[in-house]
């Protein structure tokens, strides 16, 4: 079919596609700025005056109406085309497994379905403050096509916006792909298996719908800045830096937006879940706010993890997305099952405590820490800050890790019991300062014990309470030499009961002072009261010797594990970070 230039608008697109010069249609009236869709489509695909074509020259259309679709399935184009100064097409543009040099839309606006399915652009996509919708479906489909790189940039006062979907699963971009000011309503952006070997920018964007990018890898830095009301998904996405916000400012810069009422100011913010589990990227930067629906950093790895205590504060939402005003929502979790990472940039999440990050830990979900409770996490931590020289910390991460354990409902009563006197005692093997501390305390109140019923005086002599071992051998002896020695027994020449002696000869297994050997207690030895009751304090203190005796046994052998595994774990984590 013969296509003619029957307006004045298709008179000046015809010449500039043949003459290579740009077709400005601006001055012309609304009626006379109609472009035929069948009519362009034809001469995109050099259709018209073929001999006439200037194939070497760009060809620019400004702010015609194109009525109808344009469809260049598989076109060959040599030429870089581009619409702007608020061009129109009211029924979509069709350029699926075509071959195109560069396309820009900047300041235009269509409507319906930008195809750009399969395609291939040795230059840039760009669509700088234009507008992309459509009422259901796809406002713009780039499934495996291939670009140099990808902008939707501000252009003067205007950003770019997306009604509908923005789907470019499997594409590949070279440069990287530069978005700024955009506003996403009504659908989402697709990224799932992009290959983007440069840069991924999102700059003061508005999404109110999703950003999936499952298995996008990226050879760059890849950075999201703006106010994003959908789900972040980046499942399995292999990145080199991930920032969530701008870390140049640390949290604290605002973004510049356009607003009706003039320029306003937002931080970045995330209103639902953000998906990162399997991602592989050596710095991962984290929101200044968590978002309401949660954060799921499973089974990721990381090389260096940026954030603070504000990316674990229970989920906030803006109020008003032109204001600073933000509100606390319930607590979302965090889900850190099987997360790995080498390296924290702020160990303690910019606190003076470790508690700061122990919070952390306990933002997970209810599963992880009172079902079935999941010891990963916690070990990752503590494995992270000792190799980064913060022992100490690491160890209260340990201790922590523990007690959130005897709190959860797999851990029997008694078993709960168990570590709780583990805890007390010494911190679980890992405060042997805490078990000796107990250890001279038992010390000192077993002297005080032995000494009470002895009588006030230190090393007094009272063979009614202590027996001497040697004389109650000579005086129960039925040999006659011994029983002619026990009438001469000289009680003032024997060596006299010392009660801290006694005490630490009966708590430290190891250590013989010999006052065990010299006295015994006298189990016959009973005390009446005012009140006529007999109390056998001297079953009472064999008793409390044989408790004694396995209360030091046990912390003896605590201590020594204690202290040994401290020097092991000194020796084998050697810092390599200071700070």
């Amino acid at each position: 079919m013969a296509h003619q230039a029957e307006t004045e608008a298709e008179e000046r697109a015809l010449k500039a596609w043949t003459e290579g010069e740009e077709a400005d249609v601006r001055d012309l009236d609304a009626d006379e700025r109609v472009i035929d869709g069948g009519f362009l489509s034809a001469l995109l695909r050099n259709q018209i005056e073929k001999d006439k074509a200037a194939s070497y020259k760009d060809f620019v259309l400004r702010s015609a109406v194109v009525e109808g679709a344009v469809e260049i399935s598989g076109a060959r184009i040599s030429r870089n085309i581009g619409f702007w100064d608020g061009c129109q097409f009211d029924n979509g543009f069709i350029a699926d497994w075509s071959r195109l040099r560069a396309l820009s839309f900047n300041k235009s606006r269509v409507r319906g379905c930008l195809d750009l399915f399969g395609a291939k652009l040795a230059g840039n996509f760009t669509g700088n403050g234009a507008v992309f919708e459509a009422e259901s479906g796809h406002a713009i489909l780039a499934q495996g096509a291939e670009f140099n790189g990808w902008f939707l940039r501000q252009s003067g006062s205007n950003g770019p916006k997306i009604k509908g979907n923005a789907y470019a699963e499997d594409a590949k971009v070279t440069t990287g792909i530069f978005v700024r000011d955009l506003a996403l309503s009504s659908g989402q952006m697709n990224f799932t298996n992009a290959l983007i070997e440069g840069r991924i920018y999102f700059h003061a964007s508005a999404m109110s719908g999703g950003l999936l990018a499952r298995r996008m890898t990226v050879s760059g830095e890849a950075k999201f800045m703006g106010q994003f009301d959908g789900h972040l998904d980046f499942t399995g996405a292999k990145l080199a830096e991930l920032a969530l916000h701008d870390q140049a400012g640390e949290n604290k810069g605002p973004f510049m937006v356009e607003h009706p009422k003039g320029i306003s100011r937002y931080f970045t913010a995330y209103s639902k879940s953000i998906n990162l589990s399997n991602l592989h990227v050596d710095d991962l930067y984290l929101p200044p706010r968590c978002p309401t629906g949660g954060m799921d950093l499973s089974r990721a790895k990381i090389g260096v993890l940026h954030d603070t205590k504000e990316s674990w504060l229970p989920g906030t939402r803006a109020v008003d997305q032109w204001s600073f005003d933000y509100e606390e929502t319930d607590k979302a979790p965090i889900t850190l099952r099987g997360l790995e990472y080498d390296r924290l940039e702020n160990p303690r999440g910019k606190t003076d405590d470790i508690k700061g990050r122990i919070a952390w830990l306990k933002r997970q979900s209810e599963d992880e820490l009172k079902e079935r409770f999941n010891p990963q996490p916690w070990r990752q931590l503590a494995k992270t800050l000792r190799r980064m020289g913060y022992d100490d910390d690491a160890r209260r991460v340990r201790i922590a890790q523990r007690n959130t354990y005897r709190a959860c409902k797999e851990c029997g009563w008694l078993t709960s019991l168990g570590y709780r006197a583990l805890d007390i005692l010494g911190g679980y093997g890992f405060r042997p300062d805490r078990t000796a501390w107990w250890s001279a305390g038992f010390i000192v109140a077993s002297t005080v014990i032995f000494a009470w019923p002895n009588c006030s005086e230190w090393g007094c002599f009272d063979s009614e309470i202590y027996i001497p071992v040697q004389g109650a051998q000579l005086q129960t002896s039925t040999e006659p030499e011994k029983l002619a020695l026990a009438t001469t027994f000289e009680r003032d020449k024997y060596p006299k009961f010392d009660p801290l002696l006694y005490a630490i000869d009966v708590f430290i297994p190891l250590v013989e002072f010999g006052i065990t050997d010299l006295w015994v207690i006298n189990d016959q030895y009973i005390v009446t009261d005012a009140n006529g009751r007999k109390w056998p304090v001297g079953v009472m203190l064999q008793w409390w010797a044989v408790v004694l005796r396995l209360l030091g046994a046990f912390l003896s052998a605590y201590l020594i594990a204690g202290f040994t595994a401290v020097m092991l774990r000194d020796e084998v984590a050697q810092p390599t970070v200071s700070s």
